[in-house]
């Protein structure tokens, strides 16, 4: 019972590791699957957790177009306080 487990785990680590790799490598040179690409621009969504920062809000909006998400993008919408 002890070499029937262990050759089990020996097999299922190599089909996971080496026979899949290979498998899906043959699969993809043998039947290659055209892929369109687009040029695409995400919707992104920001959650700051904050508390008592009214004031400071226009500061978070100032910091979050450092990483190229401002209002000027087309979909952006304006920062809004939720109360939770």
């Amino acid at each position: 019972m002890r070499r029937l487990l262990f050759w089990a785990a020996v097999v299922t680590l190599l089909y996971t590791y080496l026979l899949f790799p290979i498998i899906v490598l043959v699969r993809a040179l043998i039947r290659a699957r055209p892929h369109a690409s687009a040029a695409i621009r995400p919707t992104v969504s920001m959650v700051i957790a904050a508390h008592n920062e009214a004031a400071t809000r226009s500061s978070v909006a100032m910091r979050t177009a450092v990483f190229g998400f401002s209002r000027s993008h087309a979909g952006a919408r304006r920062l809004r306080s939720t109360p939770l």
